[in-house]
């Protein structure tokens, strides 16, 4: 999992406020215009192949980092009282969904396509338990509810499914 996507995952686990989340995404910027130089250099060496398939991860990648971080800002929304629905994590979410199919399927690459089949389904489940939140909001001003205790089990299984297809991608790039 890059850095970007652990500390969203910290920070929502956490329940850091959304000035931390300020801060955070200001990191993420950062760091995205340092990977965007590095990856530039990067793709002088690459074979066409190499930068379909590395286009086609990076867009899965992207959408489901926006996935979590819409997911993310609802539950934080909530925590902090403001108005919300789960439409945005909704839409992030069939975006990544709609990124599996058109990016990943095309590649051919199963042990990807498996893993990042999975990341999708843990990322339903999270949009469902963001959307029990909703309906119950005041869970998600307590961290020990139920609600909290299942949307914090949801991102571990995001988490540990986006490191896997994260590692399956690096490992194809590596071999072609």
């Amino acid at each position: 999992m890059d850095q970007a996507t652990a500390a969203v995952l910290a920070s929502a686990v956490a329940g850091f406020s959304s000035a931390a989340g300020a801060a955070l995404g200001s990191v993420m910027a950062g760091r995205t215009a340092r990977e965007q130089v590095d990856r530039s250099a990067q793709r002088e060496k690459l074979t066409r192949h190499e930068l379909v398939l590395e286009a086609a991860f990076s867009g899965f990648r992207d959408k489901v980092n926006e996935a979590i971080s819409a997911l993310h800002d609802v539950a934080q929304a909530l925590a902090d009282d403001q108005p919300v629905t789960e439409a945005p994590a909704k839409k992030a979410y069939v975006a990544a969904y709609a990124s599996f199919h058109a990016d990943l399927w095309s590649s051919g690459q199963m042990e990807v396509i498996e893993a990042a089949g999975a990341v999708c389904r843990h990322l339903d489940v999270g949009v469902a338990a963001i959307g029990a939140l909703v309906k119950r909001p005041h869970e998600a001003k307590d961290p020990e509810s139920q609600g909290m205790q299942h949307w914090g089990s949801c991102l571990g299984d995001i988490s540990n499914a986006y490191q896997t297809t994260s590692r399956l991608m690096g490992e194809v790039l590596r071999r072609t």
